[in-house]
């Protein structure tokens, strides 16, 4: 029994778990996105990787599996040497496996992601390997689920009837009534738009710091607002704990403050930003001051005595 044998069988266990995790993934295909399919595709053709170099150099895993059973069962003849052509078949049966698997991600008919939703509705090309760090990563922070895209499940169909996040129209309202809330705010209508972050990026003109809306249409999810954060954090003029960071839903939601990676958002519904611009205390005092104080002509009544 050598070190090299106990490798290579090793080596292949962990393949051939990491494929049969990928095959259970597809097959649940409904439960599972497809960032999580690619974390499995990453880890199976890192195997098969693997073992394609063992095969090349030491041959065949079934090889090194019966010089350890020989170990312990010495009655089992010594395999012959793999021919080349062996060795080539099977280094090309690992090539088509991780080609299929590719496959199956490249035209993933399970879950689908937020994530994934907004990037197909934006064109945007993401590769396998992108999916399956990001998902990796996740994992390892053991950070919640992705948000699940809740279409009608026809790509096709999806893509006509789904609007973007945020409409043209509703964005530049949004914008419009934060500068109304806060005047020292600036948001360029033509230059300030972050169109794959669904957000506007200005600057507070009396603090000389950056400002940033995150326009949503409904309540978004914490992992949403993390990468608004994070996308904020990497602007150039970036300082942390000095900005002005907002969440605007366009759908009726209770006013918040969030703490999020060192950073105070503040979260507000359109319902309350319009409220907060009209205050008509100044209309009640004057319809109270009719019907109870001023006096009808020619009478000592008021309205209130009538």
């Amino acid at each position: 029994m050598s070190i090299q044998d106990l490798l290579v069988v090793g080596l292949t266990g962990m393949a051939l778990a990491a494929v049969g995790y990928a095959l259970y993934i597809k097959l649940r295909a409904k439960r599972y996105t497809r960032e999580r399919y690619a974390f499995a595709f990453l880890a199976s053709s890192t195997g098969l990787f693997g073992m394609l170099v063992t095969t090349l150099f030491a041959g065949p895993p079934w090889i090194a599996l019966a010089n350890l059973l020989r170990h312990w069962l010495p009655n089992i003849p010594q395999p012959a040497q793999a021919h080349l052509i062996t060795r080539i078949l099977v280094i090309l049966g690992f090539v088509v496996l991780a080609w299929l698997q590719y496959r199956i991600w490249r035209h993933w008919s399970g879950g689908r992601s937020v994530h994934q939703a907004e990037a197909e509705q934006n064109k945007e090309q993401i590769s396998v390997l992108d999916e399956g760090i990001r998902e990796s990563r996740r994992l390892i922070r053991r950070e919640p689920p992705l948000e699940r895209f809740a279409g009608t499940g026809d790509r096709e169909f999806d893509t006509i009837i789904e609007s973007p996040t945020d409409s043209l129209a509703w964005r530049d309202q949004a914008r419009e009534l934060v500068e109304l809330r806060w005047p020292s705010l600036h948001f360029d209508p033509h230059n300030d738009w972050h169109d794959r972050e669904d957000a506007w990026v200005g600057r507070n003109q009396k603090r000389d710091c950056p400002s940033a809306i995150l326009v949503t249409r409904t309540a978004p999810t914490k992992e949403r607002i993390k990468r608004f954060v994070d996308y904020v954090q990497k602007l150039p003029g970036y300082r942390s704990g000095d900005n002005d960071l907002f969440v605007v839903v366009q759908e009726d939601i209770a006013d918040t403050v969030l703490e999020v990676r060192g950073e105070r958002i503040e979260q507000y519904s359109e319902s309350k930003l319009l409220d907060s611009l009209v205050d008509f205390s100044d209309y009640f005092d004057e319809i109270r001051a009719r019907v109870e104080v001023d006096k009808l002509p020619d009478s000592d009544l008021t309205l209130r005595h009538t």
